[in-house]
């Protein structure tokens, strides 16, 4: 079995924790979220795309969608059922660089908290591991912010949501979810798990 094999550090943070005092990485780290969360305007927010994977037909391979009017308007529906997912849900919000299309989209999915560390430490948030990593390309999403409770308080603006923007420290994905060539096979491993803070 391989474990939870690939890991990516924001490179600013990472290479602070390498090079110097942790005062230093915080400073970086400070930084690097400050950067997120002003790429994160209403309007980029207002516009990411859904990205659920459309499967080619006749191919097998999935691809993720260039618009909002390549998805079904039945996906990325909220959970309309009781239980603590509603406490715990919420909106994750990432970019790509698809391969040969020319510029980086702006994607949004679902993501519920695992662990909640508070403001003493790093939270775990549970997301498609599609919703992280891009199997086509072989790259990690940049930009990648959780927004806790998005249905209880959709607020397009990460100076005034309740519990803040939370960028992601890192992400984890399934070594079998890059490395199958099956498509079968990496569905049973697309989930990731982002180390986020709170903004």
């Amino acid at each position: 079995l391989v474990p939870l094999a690939m890991l990516v550090l924001l490179a600013s943070a990472g290479e602070s924790l390498a090079n110097g005092p942790e005062a230093v990485a915080d400073v970086a780290a400070t930084a690097e979220q400050a950067r997120i969360e002003a790429y994160w305007t209403p309007e980029r927010l207002a516009k990411a795309i859904p990205r659920d994977l459309i499967i080619e037909g006749g191919t097998g391979k999935t691809r993720a969608p260039l618009s909002v009017a390549a998805v079904d308007a039945g996906s990325g529906a909220s959970w309309t059922g009781d239980g603590a997912i509603n406490q715990r849900s919420g909106k994750v919000f990432f970019a790509f660089s698809p391969g040969a299309t020319p510029g980086q989209f702006d994607y949004v999915c679902s993501g519920a908290i695992l662990q909640d560390g508070g403001n003493a430490g790093d939270s775990l948030v549970l997301t498609a591991g599609h919703c992280a990593y891009d199997r086509d390309t072989g790259s990690f999403a940049t930009n990648w912010i959780f927004i806790p409770d998005w249905d209880g308080d959709p607020v397009y603006d990460c100076g005034s949501v309740m519990y803040g923007c939370w960028w992601a420290r890192a992400l984890v994905i399934r070594g079998e979810y890059v490395d199958s060539p099956d498509l079968n096979a990496s569905i049973q491993h697309d989930y990731a798990i982002a180390v986020v803070g709170p903004g």
